[in-house]
């Protein structure tokens, strides 16, 4: 469990802060319960200590493309969500429903399809922080992926 969740949502969501809290942290316990079960000690505080979510696709789209200096036509259309530094940025439920549905017309949506996307991007996130720890470990240079010199 995370230490404390800083969670920023616009004023239209604000009614469902309890709901999207709940749903981010449960994400997050998943993660660091998942990577335990296989051998990994991952600190929650280390995958994320705040999350920000947007109601609206092209400011998610803008907002990445200045926190990582690239042009906003870079940025795929149905982009939904990762993690910058300590901060998951990613769509509200309704809009990514909408993007799931064009993406995944022959599958059902419910609502546990957006954990798995929070999922997804948290592990993302934890899997760069075990392989960061075990590249500085492997005497062979390899870790999770190609080692390159520093």
């Amino acid at each position: 469990m995370p230490t404390k969740l800083n969670l920023s949502l616009p004023p239209e969501l604000e009614n469902e802060r309890t709901h999207y809290h709940s749903l981010i942290v449960s994400s997050l316990n998943h993660v660091v319960f998942w990577f335990g079960d296989v051998g990994f000690t991952v600190d929650p505080d280390e995958i994320i200590t705040d999350a920000v979510v947007y109601n609206d696709t092209d400011l998610l789209r803008s907002g990445m493309a200045e926190v990582f200096g690239i042009p906003l036509d870079q940025i795929i259309k149905t982009f939904c969500g990762t993690v910058h530094d300590k901060t998951l940025s990613i769509l509200s439920i309704e809009k990514y429903e909408s993007i799931y549905k064009t993406l995944y017309p022959d599958y059902q949506w419910n609502e546990d399809c957006y954990k798995k996307l929070a999922i997804h991007e948290l592990a993302h996130k934890a899997h760069a922080l075990i392989a960061t720890i075990l590249s500085h470990l492997c005497i062979d240079g390899e870790a999770s992926g190609r080692l390159y010199p520093r």
